[in-house]
Parts: structure tokens; C-alpha cells; sequence
């Protein structure tokens, strides 16, 4: 009997010529959707960041209709920021060592749960903390320091100065920022101590040709740095070059940058729009 020999070639499965093949295309596949994927995971956690930072600023809205205006610090404790000053009663976080919420210097849970935003933040944990924090703390926020601050009292003992002024306004309400849309509210920051200390500084009120920030962005999410606005609009910022961000994290806080300060430039007009020079 004459076999038909395609039908043996068949029969007997693939060569190893269009195994190589399919492998080949099955790598190539997956490198594609690993290509693909990584950018849309990114751009997945950044949202979230977002949605968390929003969180905080509309809880700072809710805060100060329901006190009178007022919003809350951008203060980690309620101790006094000077001496003759009283506490900070509205202290959005509160870490210390006495408050027990400080350990090591390792902020622990219980700094959101004694902070005056906690009840305005629905008791959640997850959304003080940004899902690109590849740390293991607790809290990746801070508060801009240019909002919600107020002044020092003329008499001490009345114990009614209760917050740093540092900045040359006040700003305890929304009626005291000229846009308050235009304003940053919430940023994300890895600070020098180990946790997000007191809030967030760029140097806007000395010379002109000082460009420096005092405190630094985080930098979790390549060359952009999410922050919320007072009104919980959100924004991300392609401003940072590699070559900058390896300058700043390699110099720490008080990163001078060097004239002209593109990136410095740009955070800057987001402190206190109208106030603040761009």
C-alpha cells in the first residue's frame, strides 16, 4: 500500500522549525502586553493617587464649613509652633512621641485617627497613603504649608495663636486665598525624618534669585508630581528632568535649582496664586 506522505508530515505534529515559531510569537506576545501594560498600571495607580488626594482636599472643605471657615493645619501636632503660642487644636494628623501615634520615628496609624480630618475622611486609612509609595509608611501626604496657617496672637495668654505664620498671610479660610482654585492644597512628599513632617515648603519670600525648595516632591512617579488644588481638583505635572530629580534626592531638602529654575518655577505659581510672585 502507498502511504501519502503529507498526510504522515501531519500526523506526526509540528517540526521543530514551526515549534521555534510559535514560541517566538508567544514571546513576542507576551513582551507586547508587558510593553503595553506597565504604562496602563502606572497610569492606574496615579489615578488612584489622585482620587486620595482629592479625598484630603474636599475633607479640608467639609472641615472648615462645619468650623466656621476655618481649615484645617497643615500641622502634625498640636504642640505649639512657638513659644507664647497655643496649641494647634486643628492639626489635620497628629504624630508625636507623647501622643503615642510616633514610635521610633515610624508615624503610626493612630496620627490619622486623633487628627481633625479623620472623621471628615470617612475613618479610611488607604486614602492617606498613595498606592506609588513604595515605602512602608503609613501616610504619603502632606498638606501645603501656605494654606491654612494664621498668625500670632498679640497677647499671649489668651492662648489663641494657633498656627506658624510664616509665609507673610493668612490663610485660615477660603475668603483669605485670593484663588483658591488656583492654590495647592495636597501633595505627595517623602520627607528627610522618616514621616511627612508638618506641611509641605517651597521658598517663595526671599530673593528672587534663591530657588529653593525646602521640602521636596515625591518622586514615585517618574518625572510627575501629583497634587490636589483647595477646590479637589487635581493635577499631575510632567515638570522634572532625570537629571534634576537625581540632583534633588542626592541633595536632600533645601535643594537649591539653578537659574533659570523651570521646575521651580512652575510648583511655585501653584502656592498662593496672586500672592505668591511666579
Amino acid at each position: 500500500m502507498i502511504r501519502n506522505g503529507a498526510a504522515d508530515r501531519a500526523r506526526g505534529g509540528f517540526t521543530m522549525v514551526e515549534l521555534l515559531v510559535v514560541i517566538a510569537i508567544i514571546v513576542l506576545i507576551i513582551s507586547l502586553l508587558f510593553v503595553v501594560g506597565q504604562p496602563l498600571r502606572q497610569t492606574s495607580l496615579r489615578t488612584k493617587c489622585l482620587v486620595h488626594q482629592r479625598t484630603i482636599a474636599l475633607a479640608c472643605q467639609v472641615y472648615a464649613t462645619d468650623n466656621n471657615g476655618r481649615y484645617a493645619s497643615p500641622r502634625t501636632d498640636t504642640l505649639a509652633p512657638e513659644g507664647g503660642m497655643g496649641k494647634v487644636p486643628h492639626c489635620w494628623v497628629n504624630c508625636t512621641q507623647t501622643a503615642g501615634t510616633l514610635i521610633n520615628n515610624v508615624e503610626q496609624k493612630g496620627s490619622m485617627e486623633k487628627g481633625a480630618l479623620w472623621a471628615y475622611m470617612n475613618n479610611n486609612y488607604e486614602a492617606y497613603r498613595s498606592p506609588l509609595d513604595p515605602t512602608n509608611r503609613v501616610r504619603s501626604y502632606s498638606l501645603s504649608s501656605y494654606v491654612g496657617v494664621g498668625g500670632c496672637d498679640p497677647n499671649p495668654s489668651n492662648k489663641k495663636c494657633d498656627d506658624l505664620y510664616t509665609y507673610g498671610f493668612k490663610t485660615m479660610s477660603s475668603s483669605m486665598v485670593r484663588q483658591p482654585s488656583a492654590s495647592m492644597m495636597v501633595i505627595a512628599e517623602e520627607d528627610a525624618p522618616g514621616y511627612n513632617r508638618h506641611g509641605w515648603v517651597l521658598e517663595c519670600f526671599n530673593s528672587p534669585s534663591t530657588y529653593r525648595w525646602v521640602d521636596l516632591p515625591s518622586f514615585w512617579d517618574g518625572n510627575r508630581i501629583n497634587i490636589a488644588m483647595m477646590d479637589g481638583s487635581t493635577k499631575s505635572l510632567n515638570i522634572l528632568s532625570p537629571k534634576l530629580i537625581k540632583a534633588m534626592q542626592s541633595f536632600g531638602n533645601n535643594y537649591v535649582e539653578p537659574s533659570p529654575a523651570p521646575a521651580y518655577r512652575v510648583m511655585r505659581q501653584y502656592m498662593l496664586p496672586g500672592s505668591v510672585p511666579f
